[in-house]
């Protein structure tokens, strides 16, 4: 269980960075519109997409590297 400083919570913990958010002991948000969902979900398709075609690059080029550097010390 995560100890309170003055109010702030430890919530994760990386191997680089520590994020802290406050505790709040009472709900603010009580209903959610339902027509925020769309953009929301539109924004994090578009977040999605990027990273995996990022990683899906980043993958055929160490695929291109690995084949280059075999053919160079190998054949």
């Amino acid at each position: 269980m995560e100890r309170e400083v003055e109010g702030l919570v430890r919530v994760t913990r990386d191997a680089h960075a520590a994020v802290f958010g406050y505790k709040h002991h009472h709900v603010s948000i009580t209903s959610v519109d339902a027509t925020s969902r769309l953009p929301l979900y539109v924004i994090s398709r578009i977040l999605i997409d990027y990273l995996t075609k990022q990683l899906e690059e980043a993958r055929t080029a160490a695929e291109k590297k690995k084949a280059a550097h075999r053919k160079a010390h190998y054949f």
